[in-house]
């Protein structure tokens, strides 16, 4: 190919054109060309712009975890230890017969109602006596239905007594005392006839 520059005409004269070849010129590509130094070829033969590698952010180092002492355990008061319980005491019968005042013998008296003002007639006869137990008959009188019933009544050492009745018609019971000179026996009872408990008071005397 080749490009018609110039033609010039001049008074009178006629210069040839000029003709200039374009193998000395460098065609310019419409894309450019990239850096050698950022071409890097892709398995296809394309080439491919290596991006430059960026630093890696720096990542701060975590402060080291401050070890806290732990405070010592508290020391825990150990608990007195429980006084020993004694063994139950077991009961030994006296090789001896206890001895108490003699009661063997009649005693009258009477028997009143609380709540009531008459008295009725109340006597016992002790038949014998073994230490401080004394049994005998017990009449009852018209308070407990004239009933007659053999019982055991106890005197222990300070003189107080204690009598049970238990039979199916009748359940009685009396507590009291001896007087010191050993002729009186007084307190109060109860009992429970027809399903109704009634109390009251009694005396005794020696006879």
């Amino acid at each position: 190919m080749f490009e018609a520059k110039r033609v010039c005409v001049v008074a009178g004269s006629v210069r040839q054109p000029m003709f200039e070849t374009l193998e000395g010129r460098q065609l310019m590509s419409a894309a450019p060309v990239p850096h050698a130094a950022l071409m890097t070829t892709t398995a296809v033969g394309v080439p491919a712009i290596e991006m430059s590698a960026q630093p890696a952010a720096k990542v701060a180092a975590k402060p080291a975890a401050k070890v806290v002492a732990k405070p010592a355990p508290k020391k825990v008061a150990k608990p007195a230890p429980a006084p020993k319980v004694a063994a139950f005491p077991v009961y030994v019968p006296s090789s001896t017969v206890v001895k108490g005042k003699s009661v063997v013998g009649q005693w009258t008296g009477t028997m009143r109602l609380d709540g009531t003002t008459t008295d009725s007639a109340f006597s016992v006869t002790f038949a014998f006596q073994r230490g401080v137990a004394a049994s005998g008959s017990f009449n009852l009188g018209a308070t407990m239905n004239n009933q007659v019933v053999t019982t055991t009544m106890v005197f222990d050492l300070h003189n107080n007594v204690r009598a049970l009745v238990a039979m199916p018609t009748l359940n009685a019971g009396f507590t009291g005392a001896l007087s010191s000179n050993g002729n009186v026996l007084y307190g109060r009872f109860s009992f429970n006839t027809g399903g109704q408990w009634k109390t009251g008071m009694f005396m005794l005397t020696r006879g």
